[in-house]
């Protein structure tokens, strides 16, 4: 796959949409969410090594699946994201700030040279949606704007 996309489709960067992790039926730990998140990034940055990939968060790369909780000491795998980015975005700090707390970020929009794309004004705007995701009861039991996302999006 990475091969087709490398040779015949020939992108300028990539977007990583999240849901990586194999929806299970029973029980998951929060170990193998990492093993799964680690693995497909390692895929990832080892078949197209020269593009730069944008990243969110998709409801099964959370533990527990399909929930985001905003409580502090909540179990996370926000964490593991955050040392994703790290690689991507050494820079921008605040960026992998904020996805690791909530799993949200906006960064300059930027090829892996370095090169701005369009006018060098342009962004990319990875939101979590988790916090909305009508399977997340945690989040419906405690409505708000987690991290502020809603009113950084303004």
């Amino acid at each position: 796959m990475f091969e087709f996309i490398k040779t015949e489709v020939k992108p300028d960067l990539a977007f990583w949409g999240g849901d990586s992790v194999p929806y299970f039926h029973g029980h998951v730990d929060k170990e193998e969410v990492g093993e799964a998140l680690s693995e497909v990034a390692a895929q990832v940055q080892k078949g197209l090594p020269d593009l730069q990939t944008y990243l969110t968060i998709g409801n099964l790369d959370t533990y527990p699946q399909n929930r985001a909780s905003a409580k502090a000491g909540a179990p996370s795998t926000h964490e593991i994201f955050g040392l994703l980015l790290q690689e991507q975005f050494s820079a921008d700090e605040e960026a992998v700030r904020s996805f690791e707390a909530y799993g949200y970020y906006s960064s300059p929009l930027i090829l892996k040279d370095g090169t701005p794309v369009g006018d060098g004004k342009s962004k990319v705007i990875s939101i979590n949606s988790n916090f909305c995701y009508v399977w997340n009861f945690d989040q419906i039991m405690q409505y708000q704007d987690p991290g502020g996302m809603l009113l950084w999006l303004e």
